[in-house]
């Protein structure tokens, strides 16, 4: 009978992906008593071929737990990949006495390494695919909600019509009309804009008339009455950010580069049933390759370093070294400090020519790859 022994590390991917490599008839995790609470593992088990285990060691009492379940498993392999250093030296010293199999995940390499009487092999590294909903499942902590809107991917042309409207206006008159429409009362369907709000917007409203986003638009008596194509379309304009959100979302969604897409994910990082107290971020886009999880902030107008360091954050805190932050900024150029500091936090911007040149997933595949290789 084979079996995988793995020093249970704090970070559950590590966990995941040092048990998912080979089909082992039993895995078992060594944890000590300061990571009792986190051995709510029934998705990881989910994912292995065999039998999983948890047994609790003492640093005073590995030697002697090793030697058990040597005699007990004569075809022990052990992992040397997470977990308490000094206690992975203990391993692999035990396991090269013993002339047993050492594997470790060489992430960078995209490798299986394995090791048995210093003779050294490998074979392709294997992830699990995990949907958003899974991994932010497997870090402990739950997304709560539904997504605010949902855009079809029929309406690509309307989202990008907004940000062209928005482009080719002065930041301060796409910001008022955005108000202005917020306040603008809905009579039977219809939105009325005053023939002076008219003149003061013509601009905008053109550019979204000719993209399909009215489906009424008449002149009646010095005011114009415009009727949304889709109820729904009316988001665009009140909600100054949604445009971006949704245009970065259908580029990486309709490119298939990624296991899996979500947008606007609502996350409770205290897990569970949302309580008053727990920690919640709302991140706009969050995707997922190769067990690795990208943050991604979409941003109009001027940014400021804490917008850097707000992406940045949940990437660090909650997605460790497996995590890639983003930041979508909507313009041509940005502050040369601002760019230097993303540079310096690891962040990945993205500017307003990639955004028009549909080349956000692209982009950030080819950083993913910079990163993690």
């Amino acid at each position: 009978m084979n079996c995988l022994l793995v020093i249970y590390d704090n970070d559950p991917i590590k966990n995941l992906i040092a048990a998912y490599q080979e089909a082992y008839d039993t895995v078992i995790f060594l944890y000590q008593e300061n990571q009792k609470e986190l051995l709510d593992n029934s998705f990881i088990e989910h994912y292995l071929r065999g039998t999983v285990r948890y047994q609790k060691y003492k640093m005073s009492e590995l030697s002697d737990i090793l030697v058990e379940l040597y005699q007990k498993y004569p075809e022990l392999s052990v992992d040397t990949f997470g977990g308490d250093d000094y206690a992975i030296g203990v391993c692999a010293t035990f396991a090269s006495e013993h002339h047993l199999r050492m594997i470790h995940p060489d992430m960078k390499n995209q490798k299986l390494r394995i090791r048995k009487d210093n003779i050294s092999y490998s074979s392709e590294l294997m992830y699990p695919i995990l949907n958003v909903k899974q991994y932010i499942d497997l870090i402990g902590a739950s997304i709560t909600g539904p997504v605010e809107y949902e855009f079809l991917e029929e309406d690509k042309k309307i989202v990008s019509a907004c940000i062209t409207a928005k482009r080719r206006t002065n930041q301060s008159v796409w910001a008022s009309f955005c108000k202005y429409m917020q306040t603008n009362k809905e009579r039977g369907g219809y939105y009325y804009i005053s023939q002076s709000k008219y003149k003061q917007y013509q601009g905008v409203i053109n550019v979204l008339y000719n993209a399909g986003m009215f489906s009424d638009y008449q002149h009646i008596d010095k005011t114009l009455r415009v009727k949304f194509a889709k109820p729904y379309f009316r988001n665009l304009v009140i909600d100054t950010g949604l445009a971006l959100e949704y245009e970065t979302y259908h580029q990486l969604q309709s490119s298939e580069l990624f296991d899996d897409v979500d947008l606007r994910v609502n996350i409770d990082w205290n897990g569970g049933d949302l309580e008053m107290g727990d920690a919640t971020s709302e991140i706009d886009i969050i995707a997922i390759k190769n067990v690795h999880i990208i943050f991604i902030s979409c941003k109009i107008g001027k940014i400021k370093e804490h917008d850097l360091y707000d992406v940045y954050a949940n990437a660090e805190r909650f997605g460790g070294e497996f995590s890639i932050p983003v930041l979508v900024h909507d313009a041509q150029r940005d502050v040369k400090e601002l760019v230097n500091k993303a540079e310096e936090l690891g962040i990945l911007l993205i500017q307003q020519d990639v955004i028009s040149n549909k080349t956000i997933a692209n982009v950030i595949l080819s950083y993913y790859r910079k990163r993690t290789q």
